[in-house]
């Protein structure tokens, strides 16, 4: 089961799901809800118009990065992950499995905190 929630979370990494509005709506749950970094919430009608305006972006530049599925129900994936492309982000899905398919109920992406190292200060 976390294999097929990790390859539908960079499915979703995609630019040609993320620009289809039927695979989007395939994709996410009528009650999506996404927390931004910005922490501005959107939800599913939101996130679809604006992943149609995202622009194209080379195939292999967003990969889902070190993985964690926790099953937290029956029907209840908790995905956590790192976005490696751009500016890197620490990421949260919860997947349901509602009518034989799973779908994306939760996302909040948070940018990931500069790693020290033991030479640098605090």
């Amino acid at each position: 089961m976390s294999n097929t929630i990790i390859s539908l979370e960079q499915e979703l990494l995609e630019t040609s799901q993320r620009h289809s509005r039927r695979q989007l709506e395939r994709y996410l749950h009528p009650q999506f809800s996404e927390v931004g970094a910005s922490g501005r919430v959107y939800d599913r009608e939101s996130i679809i118009a604006q992943l149609a305006q995202e622009p194209e972006r080379d195939s292999g530049s967003r990969e889902v990065g070190s993985p964690v599925a926790i099953q937290v129900a029956d029907q209840a994936v908790l995905l956590r992950w790192r976005l490696l492309s751009g500016s890197a982000s620490e990421r949260s899905s919860l997947w349901i499995h509602e009518q034989d398919r799973w779908q994306l109920f939760f996302h909040q992406g948070t940018p990931a905190a500069r790693q020290l190292s033991f030479a640098e200060p605090n």
